[in-house]
C-alpha cells in the first residue's frame, strides 16, 4: 500500500547562542552605577553600566561654549562682510574657527556616550564581574549578554547524507534535561566543507526558546527530517 514516507537521520549535537558578547568599556573609568540585575532579559540598548562621567560633561560644556562664540563671531563677520565693511579672510577665518569647534563637541559628545555602555542587542545578562566604585580599563569583562531566544542547534551529519541537507529542513529536538518534550527546529545554514577528520558536515538549525527553558550549552538528541515521499509504495518485509 501506498504511505507517506520520511527519511530521517537521528544525530547528537548541542545548543548555543545566537548571539554572545562580553561587555567592556573602550575608555578607562571608575564604575558609577550598575543598571541591571544579573538574570534579567534587557532589551537592545539598554544602559547597563556607567562610568563616572564628569570630566566629560565638562569637556562637553567647554566645547559648546566655544562653538557659541564661534558662532557669534562668524556671524559678525558675515554681516561686516555684507555690508561691505569687513574682509572676506576674517569671516572665512571666523568660518574655519566655528567648524573646527562643531566638531569640538561631536567629539566631546562621543567621548561622553562611551561612558555608558548599552545592551547591543536583546538578550540574557549573565553574572556581573565589577561592582560600583570599581575603577575598570579598556577591554576589561563587566559582564556578559546572550541571545536566547532562538537559539542554534549546532549537530554533524555523516557525509553520507550530504547530497539530501538543505536548507529548510525540519529537526526534532530532545534534551535530557527537558525530558519528555520536543521542540521544533528549522536549518539555516550547511557548512560548505565536509570535516576530514570525521567525515562530516557540520548543520546549523534555527530553535525557537520562547518559554527561555533552555540555555546554550544543553546537549541535544537530533532528529532531521531529510526528504518527505508522498505515496510511496510500501512492501511488508515478508513478501520479499
Amino acid at each position: 500500500k501506498t504511505e507517506t514516507l520520511e527519511r530521517t537521520v537521528d544525530v547528537v549535537g548541542s545548543l548555543s547562542a545566537d548571539e554572545s558578547v562580553t561587555i567592556s568599556p573602550e575608555v578607562s573609568g571608575r564604575v558609577a552605577e550598575i543598571l541591571f540585575r544579573e538574570g534579567q532579559v534587557v532589551e537592545a540598548g539598554k544602559p547597563l553600566v556607567k562610568l563616572d562621567d564628569s570630566i566629560q560633561r565638562a569637556e562637553l560644556k567647554q566645547a559648546e561654549a566655544s562653538r557659541g562664540l564661534s558662532e557669534v563671531e562668524y556671524k559678525r563677520a558675515n554681516q561686516l562682510v555684507n555690508n561691505n565693511a569687513g574682509s572676506v579672510n576674517t569671516r572665512d577665518s571666523a568660518l574655519a574657527k566655528l567648524r573646527i569647534d562643531q566638531a569640538g563637541v561631536a567629539l566631546a559628545q562621543e567621548r561622553l556616550a562611551k561612558m555608558t555602555l548599552n545592551a547591543p542587542f536583546k538578550g540574557l545578562i549573565g553574572l556581573r564581574e565589577v561592582s560600583t566604585g570599581e575603577y575598570v580599563t579598556p577591554g576589561q569583562s563587566l559582564v556578559s549578554l546572550v541571545a536566547v531566544d532562538p537559539l542554534r542547534v549546532e549537530f554533524r551529519v555523516p557525509e553520507v547524507y550530504l547530497t539530501g541537507l538543505a536548507v529548510g529542513q525540519s529537526v526534532d529536538v530532545t534534551l535530557d534535561s527537558v525530558p519528555g518534550e520536543h521542540f521544533q527546529g528549522t536549518v539555516f545554514a550547511v557548512s560548505p566543507e565536509v570535516d576530514v577528520n570525521g567525515r562530516s558536515v557540520k548543520v546549523v538549525a534555527s530553535l525557537p526558546n520562547e518559554s527561555g527553558k533552555l540555555r546554550p550549552g544543553l546537549f541535544a538528541r537530533i532528529n532531521l527530517k531529510l526528504e518527505t515521499i508522498e505515496d510511496a509504495l510500501m512492501l511488508q518485509e515478508e513478501a520479499l
